[in-house]
């Protein structure tokens, strides 16, 4: 109930930060696409959509309408939320913040810049905080989460093609039943770690071509889904498949094709690149999808409204000819 609820709170923050007609059906063929009955099982990573999402609600007048704030408190909101963002996940933390001092921290004034700077300030004392922690407890100056080797070694050793599957993550240490969970309790977290990182690296050197083609198919992965992998596909994947390839194939186009793009779209690209990046170059697995939902969101909307305008402007036009013809 909890993951619904931020599922719903995000998509509302999104779909009222720029009132047009295209996004009930948007988010309707997005949470087809994402497999939304299955993403809600998982835990409250979740939690980050609200928070990517005020990234894109934020400047939007009908947001500041329906939750009556001013601009400049639901700005310091949104900077507060990403701030926060960096427990739950470092990679949306990182990517929220990298994106607001590329786009939006410029695109304001000195109020805008001031509650960036905070809020930079805020996500660096929690991250020290939770480093040292890691220090004291663990051994390891981890950033927030230490086990970003452990990933890497999954990907790179342990799994068949480096998108992370239910095979793969029987073996994590959290399963009591593993080898590695023994491992891990023999040798303590800080040892575990330093070994994961020690056979990664000595297997990506052995065969950095294999690396190379782990990473096509984890990049196959987030784009088309993970289920193109899984040999025979069954109607419910072939149909998914089909709404993966429209979704990004209308995004690429609007992205290659038209070179006046609103800002936003702009925006939600880098957004989605910053957040693709290290789960393409590290480690994939399916449930990571949601961290996409509203920026790919933003972007298909407002493509579908641009290859929409386009249809629009021309079909008037040959039907103005048309009748100009026969009058004639």
């Amino acid at each position: 109930m909890l993951n619904a609820f931020c599922m719903f709170l995000g998509t509302f923050f999104v779909a009222n930060g720029d009132r047009v007609g295209f996004s009930v059906p948007v988010v309707i063929i997005l949470l087809t696409a994402f497999g939304f009955e299955r993403l809600l099982r998982y835990q409250p990573e979740i939690l980050c959509v609200p928070a990517i999402s005020l990234c894109f609600s934020s400047a939007g007048e009908s947001s500041c309408r329906l939750l009556r704030l001013s601009k400049r408190k639901l700005l310091v909101a949104k900077y507060l939320s990403q701030s926060l963002a960096i427990l739950i996940s470092p990679i949306v933390g990182l990517a929220l913040t990298m994106h607001s001092a590329v786009g939006f921290g410029r695109a304001h004034g000195r109020f805008v810049k001031t509650a960036f700077a905070l809020s930079c300030v805020l996500s660096l004392v929690l991250v020290i905080l939770c480093s040292a922690r890691n220090w004291w407890v663990v051994g390891l100056p981890g950033f927030v989460k230490t086990n970003g080797w452990y990933e890497l070694y999954q990907s790179q050793v342990l799994d068949d093609d480096g998108v992370l599957d239910a095979i793969t993550l029987d073996q994590h240490p959290i399963s009591v039943n593993s080898r590695a969970h023994l491992d891990y309790c023999s040798v303590g977290e800080a040892e575990f770690i330093r070994q994961s990182r020690s056979r990664c690296i000595e297997a990506t050197l052995r065969s950095p071509l294999e690396y190379l083609n782990r990473v096509v198919y984890r990049l196959a992965s987030l784009v088309l889904g993970s289920f193109v992998f899984c040999g025979q596909l069954r109607h419910a994947d072939v149909f998914r498949l089909m709404v993966f390839a429209a979704v990004h194939g209308t995004i690429a186009f609007h992205l290659v094709v038209h070179p006046n793009r609103k800002p936003s779209f702009d925006h939600a690209v880098f957004l989605i690149a910053l957040l693709a990046a290290p789960y393409v170059l590290v480690s994939f697995y399916e449930r990571y999808r949601i961290f996409f939902f509203p920026p790919v969101y933003v972007a298909f909307r407002l493509s579908m409204e641009a290859v929409a305008r386009c249809w629009w402007r021309r079909g008037p036009a040959k039907n103005t000819r048309d009748v100009v013809f026969h009058s004639s």
